[in-house]
């Protein structure tokens, strides 16, 4: 019986090691929604003025897309928070946080479905010393 299972044993590793690519090429190509936390940000300050914290709080999202775009995500500086305060003044402000602000891995498939949390964020700029 042992000599029958251990007959022909790189062919059998060989296959099994194929049909592990055949079924991670498969589920990689199903469409699939996740959610991501996004640390990063790209901020766009107006002339003169700076954060006066420079936390930015993390947001999760939803993300929609194929298995393969998906993965793409999971790098740690693969999701970015683009944050655009050239138009506001000093001061105390919420800043909305919506889908078209999250900076995504170019790809076709790939979308936000939706902001999770916050939904606003609250920042404070004051004049650069």
């Amino acid at each position: 019986m042992g000599k029958k299972l251990l007959n022909n044993l790189p062919m059998k590793i060989g296959a099994v090691f194929f049909a592990s690519l055949l079924w991670f090429h498969t589920v990689t190509e199903k469409h699939y929604e996740y959610n991501f936390d996004v640390t990063n940000s790209v901020i766009q300050l107006p002339q003169g003025l700076e954060l006066s914290s420079e936390s930015i709080p993390e947001v999760t999202v939803r993300l929609s897309g194929k298995g393969k775009s998906l993965l793409a995500c999971f790098e740690e500086d693969a999701l970015a928070l683009k944050l655009d305060l050239t138009s506001y003044t000093a001061g105390s402000f919420e800043y909305p946080v919506d889908a078209f602000r999250i900076m995504l891995p170019k790809s076709e498939s790939l979308s936000v479905v939706e902001v999770i949390y916050p939904k606003f964020i609250r920042l404070e700029m004051v004049k650069e010393s």
